[in-house]
């Protein structure tokens, strides 16, 4: 999703307020998938998976990412956060 919102050039702020409703209607529909009832708990595993699983990989120097696109990949975690990690 986060990749859509970057080659759509979208805001920013506007783009992480669309991923983090996504991603709560995903993690309402696999309603324990986590492990974790608790759509609240489940959506902040869900960003923190992302973030620790595959953001990493994205910012490295020798990543496939587009070196224009890290920027944009730690802007949208760092807006991502009070939507999915409060």
């Amino acid at each position: 999703m986060t990749e859509a919102a970057i080659a759509r050039g979208r805001n920013v702020a506007h783009g992480a307020e669309l991923i983090a409703e996504s991603v709560r209607i995903a993690v309402g529909l696999l309603a324990g998938a986590l492990n974790d009832s608790d759509p609240l708990t489940a959506q902040r595993t869900a960003f923190r998976t992302w973030r620790t699983a595959h953001l990493t990989a994205l910012l490295l120097p020798n990543s496939p990412a587009h070196p224009e696109s890290r920027p944009r990949f730690r802007q949208y975690a760092h807006a991502l956060e009070p939507y999915l990690a409060p």
